[in-house]
């Protein structure tokens, strides 16, 4: 994800933007953040930090945005894990049963949330997401950059949220065909 972000910063910002990024946050990796590598986690919220403190954006909007193009960067390692699916909702289903399973075994240090999807009527799913981070601002723009990918849009609806005390997030998404 350390270079997803740096991707995202660059075609977004600039080289040199992320160069100041880095040097205005206090890291506790002093290396390059270099694949495979895994980092702390805290490197990436003081990354974060800095960049919307800088940019004085919302930090929500900001993760949100960063969900969504992370998606097609993630694609272009393993597009197979999308290109053999025909909808969203049979792509989502298999998150945490197969995309987690197979990044556990190329990365064993890696925590992994429990992303799992219910169907939810005929144009939408229920998906709960766990995860010790709370960064579900990062998922809904997952799934948009997903829904993006199958020539749609989401609606969300967020009814419980780990960041207001609930155990999980829950989101109702609904998708529907992008006009134009």
């Amino acid at each position: 994800m350390f270079n997803v972000f740096e991707d995202f910063v660059v075609q977004n910002w600039g080289e040199d933007f992320y160069e100041d990024i880095l040097e205005s946050s206090t890291l506790a990796t002093l290396d390059p953040f270099v694949a495979p590598g895994t980092y702390p986690d805290a490197d990436l919220i003081a990354l974060v930090g800095t960049t919307v403190t800088k940019l004085g954006i919302p930090l929500r909007d900001a993760l949100v945005a960063f969900g969504s193009f992370a998606f097609d960067g993630l694609v272009k390692t393993n597009p197979a894990f999308v290109d053999e699916h025909t909808d969203i909702r049979s792509f989502l289903a298999t998150v945490d049963s197969i995309i987690h399973i197979e990044v556990r075994k190329l990365y064993p240090d890696a925590v992994t949330p429990t992303v799992l999807v219910e169907e939810r009527a005929a144009t939408g799913v229920q998906l709960t997401y766990r995860s010790e981070r709370k960064l579900c601002p990062v998922v809904e723009g997952l799934v948009t950059g997903a829904a993006r990918r199958f020539g749609l849009a989401a609606n969300f609806s967020h009814p419980q949220c780990m960041n207001d005390g609930a155990a999980q997030c829950v989101f109702d998404i609904d998708f529907s065909p992008v006009e134009g």
